[in-house]
């Protein structure tokens, strides 16, 4: 897997994002947020996410559309815990980046 840039505001992936949505691909419905929508949300819920075993980083990113999403960095992750994120995120779009994480 690449590597990724984690900072407070858009984490950039440096390879090719491959995104799987939570709900369904699609997720029709879902409110496009601004990128201050999204960091509140995020900040809000960081130590959260920070908290779940698999979740090693969180940041703001855009799908291959370009529409800005919550990055949830995982690695080794239980489907369980995926979903119980989606679950406290309901109606938040969020892009799922599985590898290893190095900070710059």
């Amino acid at each position: 897997m690449g590597s990724y840039k984690l900072s407070r505001g858009i984490c950039i992936s440096g390879i090719v994002c491959f995104l799987a949505m939570v709900a369904a691909s699609g997720a029709t419905g879902m409110k496009d947020y601004t990128q201050e929508e999204l960091l509140a949300v995020r900040d809000r819920h960081e130590a959260w996410l920070l908290a779940q075993p698999g979740v090693i980083g969180t940041g703001i990113g855009l799908t291959a559309d370009g529409r800005l999403v919550i990055k949830v960095f995982t690695k080794g992750i239980r489907q369980s815990n995926r979903e119980a994120i989606a679950k406290k995120l309901t109606d938040v779009p969020i892009a799922w980046e599985d590898g290893e994480v190095v900070a710059y």
